[in-house]
């Protein structure tokens, strides 16, 4: 069997903004029979040195390896020593013992990534590619690990003396910059996502022969850990995001701004081995409060109505478990721990891929469930690590939670599977979270987070009638009273607007209505004497209608802005909702009159609406004053006809970030108030 000994990359500068098409450099094969790798000046990588002009070099470091597979078999790593002026560099074997060898097949095609740390697998067809979604920028270059570049050699039936590797791009580049954006002396950048209206990170299949790309674990999802607020560099896969928005937020230590931005015609195609570079005008975007969840470290935290997160526990392990459901486990979701000024363990803003379960009663007393807004998690079998979601509560998805002094979670659930006990499994590749049996040492143990302000205690309450109290959380009533100590008082019945009657004894002082429909409730509670006559002190309780919903809102007043007449009207920001005015393809800009009071749209402006990252748009009511008689266009949804000074969109099946609205070729539009519902 012939081995490959010693490999050789050859590379000089790869040009990003504009590619080149230098020819091959062609290097002499060694005499002592072993096989050498050589790569042409194009495109070789692993960091972009000093730009001459528009083009950048990209040179060679030792952070990141090769991995080469000989005819799609597993993929071998290779460590790198760069040459003096980094233009070129010796690959050797990583494990000496895995060198690649004659397969004996008489056809033989190699192919190589780098890094390796972007390899998850690969066959005759196609490598499976991973384009991080998490990324540290470097100074003046994208992270290592995103900057993928690929290359393959057809030696026909020969195993060959000499192999030359034409590198090419996988990833594209952009390098984002901000203006205007107004932080406070003491105030830091940490971290700055990124949300795609398509997919361009995570795991690809990326097929050699066409190119082309298949979504195998794919994100919409960027996240970039760095300080900086101009000349950030990322990579993503090849995407067309022209005419799209995009959702950035930068996360300080003060909190996240966060702004839509709409790439315009021309502009928004991250094509590979490409930098789009853009700059986002944050001028009037105001800083939102962070997003704080804090370890729970006293199971006295866990109270009805708390949102919470689950995290490996190891320091390296910062994952939670994902919105991704497997088949049979849960994705996992990058997070950042740290810790707060008065010393508690803390995860700022976790992203939206992070998913945040509500807590409910479980089916028994003294058990909990995870609530996901679409069923609960469960352990789904006694003879594999399953965790699964399910519609409907069950004793395998109503779990025991015990909570050390370090913050450590024991899960476990009640049913009959026995694989029953959540932990994160950081070993697997990818890591995933799932259901192991009792005792398990497979993977982290998990840690529950809980996001500051939330849970039954610190709910707004209705108060009813005497002791009587009631609460809405979520879709859920929970209502509570004061037992009167009446020795007496056998039972008491509580009813709930179209629910079933309840009959809860003395001690239990509570009852809750759950996963109630949209509407108005009334609630009652009598006291039951033990002759089972209403309770001659006590009587009945009534509570004041309470408002269950899912959907709230936010009203943009423009007529309240203080606007100049005939001044320019471009951003108009809420706490969650935006208003984008522009001029689109028009000849005049959108400006505010107050003769009327409102903001004037001419032929063929814009007016895109959106809400915070990770929100859905439900609904806009739009008040309007004057001219109102524009032809007006909504990229999605419905746009209803004007009624009086009113008129509404409805989303469709699929409730969108942002919306945008374009008027026809004449007339005019006159917003006063957009009123916007959101999920």
């Amino acid at each position: 069997m012939k081995k490959i000994f010693t490999m050789i990359l050859v590379g000089a500068a790869a040009v990003l903004a504009s590619v080149s098409c230098n020819k091959e450099e062609v290097i002499e094969a060694s005499k002592d029979g072993t096989v050498r790798f050589y790569a042409t000046e194009i495109k070789t990588k692993t960091e972009f040195g000093t730009p001459d002009g528009t083009k950048y070099p990209t040179l060679w470091t030792t952070a990141e390896g090769v991995k080469i597979s000989l005819n799609g078999a597993t993929g071998i790593d290779y460590s790198v020593t760069p040459s003096v002026d980094r233009k070129s560099a010796d690959l050797n074997p990583s494990d000496p013992s895995k060198e690649i060898t004659d397969d004996g097949t008489h056809s033989y095609k190699f192919y190589a990534l780098s890094p390796n740390s972007a390899y998850v697998s690969v066959n005759a067809s196609q490598f499976n590619v991973n384009f991080p979604a998490n990324q540290t920028p470097k100074d003046g270059s994208v992270d290592e690990k995103a900057q993928i570049l690929f290359s393959s050699f057809d030696a026909n039936t020969t195993f060959p003396a000499t192999v030359n590797l034409s590198f090419e791009h996988l990833a594209a580049y952009g390098k984002l910059s901000f203006s205007n954006l107004v932080l406070d002396g003491d105030e830091t950048v940490s971290s700055i996502t990124i949300e795609s209206p398509e997919d361009w990170t995570g795991r690809w299949q990326y097929v050699f022969s066409s190119g082309e790309y298949n979504a195998n674990s794919s994100s919409n999802i960027l996240t970039l850990t760095t300080d900086k607020t101009t000349d950030i560099w990322f990579a993503c896969k090849p995407v067309n995001l022209e005419g799209q928005t995009i959702s950035i937020s930068i996360a300080t230590n003060k909190g996240t701004f966060s702004k839509n931005v709409a790439f315009k015609s021309g502009t928004g195609n991250f094509v590979a081995g490409k930098i789009g570079s853009f700059i986002v005008d944050m001028d009037g975007i105001t800083r939102v409060a962070p997003v704080v969840y804090t370890m729970v470290d006293d199971i006295a935290d866990l109270t009805l109505g708390s949102e919470v997160i689950i995290v490996g526990k190891d320091d390296d392990a910062p994952y939670a478990i994902s919105t991704t459901q497997n088949g049979n486990n849960r994705a996992i979701a990058s997070i950042t721990k740290s810790t707060s000024a008065g010393g508690d363990a803390i995860i700022n803003d976790p992203g939206a891929d992070v998913q945040v379960f509500t807590i409910k009663n479980g089916s028994t007393a003294g058990t909990y469930a995870f609530d996901t807004g679409e069923g609960y998690i469960y352990a789904a079998s006694s003879s594999s690590n399953y965790m699964r979601t399910e519609a409907s509560l069950s004793l395998n998805s109503s779990w025991t939670i015990s909570i050390a002094g370090d913050g450590e979670a024991t899960i476990s659930a009640n049913g009959s599977n026995t694989r029953n006990t959540i932990r994160c499994n950081k070993g697997n590749n990818p890591p995933i979270f799932s259901c192991y049996a009792s005792g398990s040492t497979t993977g982290s143990a998990v840690v529950i987070y809980k996001k500051n302000g939330t849970g039954a205690a610190v709910l707004p309450k209705v108060t009813i009638a005497g002791d009587i109290e009631a609460e809405v959380s979520g879709k859920n009533i929970i209502v509570t009273w004061t037992d009167p100590a009446d020795a007496n008082v056998s039972k008491y019945k509580v009813t709930c607007t179209g629910q079933a009657d309840q009959d809860v004894t003395p001690s239990e002082e509570g009852y809750i209505f759950e996963n109630l429909a949209d509407g108005e409730y009334v609630i009652t509670v009598t006291a039951i004497a033990a002759n089972s006559s209403t309770h001659r002190n006590s009587n009945t309780w009534t509570s004041s209608e309470l408002e269950v919903s899912s959907v709230t809102f936010e009203e943009i007043d423009l007529t309240a802005k203080g606007y100049a007449n005939q001044e320019d009207v471009t951003i108009v920001s809420g706490s969650v909702a935006t208003l984008v005015f522009d001029k689109g393809s028009g000849s005049n800009a959108p400006k505010y009159y107050t003769s009327g009071t409102s903001v004037r749209t001419y032929a063929k402006n814009t007016l895109t609406v959106s809400v915070s990252t990770g929100k859905r748009i439900s609904k806009i009511e739009f008040t309007l004053g004057g001219t109102k008689s524009a032809t007006v266009t909504a990229d999605s949804g419905t746009l209803g006809d004007i009624s009086g000074s009113s008129r509404t969109w409805t989303a469709g099946a699929t409730k969108p970030n942002s919306v945008v609205f374009t008027n026809g070729s004449s007339n005019q539009m006159h917003y006063q108030k957009v009123k916007v519902y959101y999920e």
